[in-house]
């Protein structure tokens, strides 16, 4: 400190007059900034201690003058590496432990690919044989294991009804707005065949014909479309086939099939004639799925006003309906003892 000189003692009677109160208060200030000075260069030398920094030995180190002021050096490079900048500050600090902090730019030279610091790539070649755990081999021959279905397809639309080809590995996936995708599949991989625009509304049903040469679909917009797998175009348009929007249809062999609308209304069409063979209005409520017995004498209904109605093919009428079901039925299926 050098501010004792500002003091005026007992013995300097003849200057005693000429200390005023202003100059005691400045000289108090100054003492008090000094002391806090020092603190805080105490404080920084803890600071250092818990970042990992060595501690000077002020006993044991002769070398140790007790200022705190940085030496000249003539040899100082002001072109080399700072030693004490952030990075170098943070690698002391994690350097010590696993998992310590690693600096920004040792994040950035991993980051390079070209850089020094890249770590080799993991091989991930798994053999159940040099594991002894029952559970991870047992994990491993699965991961191994070819597949046995193929992988699942994901459409950016609602999939309102499928239907597989009958000879080909072709499935047909009918979209809420209208389009019908045919997808090749196998247990690797499944590649999209080709979209189809068939409909202007929701297509509701889409089946394939016995032989797999036709492709049949029936909308909201009240139409019946026949598309050729071969030549991808329009076979035949039967537009305004119901009164009310299709939801369903069902092929009975090669030329026959048959259509059932919101109104509860069943026709049967034969590819070969324009219109309908005959119509049926026996239910209420919309037609929610057609099937036939084995030898297709027999087409049978299911409907949402709870009944299932059973419809004589070659007399063209109503043969038998169940009694009614509480809930509507929505799907069914026949099967052989």
């Amino acid at each position: 400190m050098h501010t004792h000189n500002n003091f005026k003692t007992p013995s300097d009677e003849d200057e005693l007059d000429d200390l005023d109160e202003d100059m005691v208060v400045g000289v108090i200030a100054e003492i008090e900034q000094e002391v806090l000075n020092e603190s805080d260069s105490d404080n920084d030398e803890y600071d250092l201690v818990d970042m990992g920094a060595p501690v000077p030995d002020n006993d044991g180190d002769v070398s140790y003058d007790g200022n705190d002021s940085i030496s000249s050096d003539d040899s100082f490079d002001p072109n080399a590496a700072d030693s004490d900048s952030d990075d170098s500050m943070l690698d002391e600090a994690g350097g010590g432990s696993a998992g310590g902090a690693t600096s920004a730019k040792k994040r950035k030279d991993d980051d390079n690919p070209s850089g020094s610091n890249k770590q080799p790539e993991a091989n991930f070649d798994l053999d159940e044989d040099d594991e002894t755990d029952e559970t991870v081999r047992a994990m491993i021959a699965a991961i191994k294991k070819p597949r046995s279905s193929p992988p699942e397809i994901k459409l950016e639309d609602f999939i309102t009804d499928i239907c597989f080809h009958p000879d080909r590995d072709i499935i047909a996936l009918a979209t809420i707005i209208g389009d019908v995708h045919l997808y090749e599949y196998d247990n690797e991989a499944n590649k999209l065949l080709r979209t189809i625009e068939v409909h202007s509304k929701a297509c509701r049903d889409v089946e394939f014909t016995e032989d797999g040469r036709f492709l049949l679909t029936c909308s909201k917009d009240k139409c019946v479309m026949v598309t050729d797998m071969e030549t991808e175009k329009l076979k035949k348009l039967y537009e305004t086939a119901h009164d009310d929007a299709i939801n369903t249809l069902h092929v009975l062999n090669e030329n026959l099939f048959a259509s059932g609308d919101d109104a509860g209304t069943v026709k049967l069409w034969d590819l070969r004639t324009k219109n309908a063979i005959f119509e049926l209005k026996e239910l209420e409520d919309q037609i929610t799925q057609l099937t036939t017995n084995e030898q297709s004498k027999l087409l049978l209904a299911t409907s949402a006003d709870g009944y299932l109605t059973t419809f004589n093919i070659s007399a063209r009428k109503m043969y038998v309906q169940s009694e009614l079901y509480e809930e509507e039925l929505n799907c069914m299926g026949v099967y052989s003892r």
